[in-house]
């Protein structure tokens, strides 16, 4: 995985797991939600955090993601 430092340390990755089984002819690996287990296709950590808090804008948000993970 080429995440770089600053993925391997980000909290965030702890509410998702990677899912090179889904991954098979892609370059990117896809990342599943712990909680509601929505499949992201790209975009990296950073798309994902925006699932769990609710961003508004493109991102589907989880609907079964903890209050204390939210803040």
């Amino acid at each position: 995985m080429s995440n770089g430092s600053r993925g391997r340390t980000d909290l965030t990755w702890g509410h998702c797991r990677e899912a090179p089984e889904l991954s098979v002819g892609c370059k990117k690996t896809k990342l599943v939600c712990l909680y509601c287990v929505k499949v992201f296709a790209g975009g990296d950590i950073n798309r994902f955090k925006q699932h769990l808090v609710e961003a508004k804008g493109e991102i589907e948000q989880c609907c079964k993601c903890p209050l204390d993970v939210r803040h």
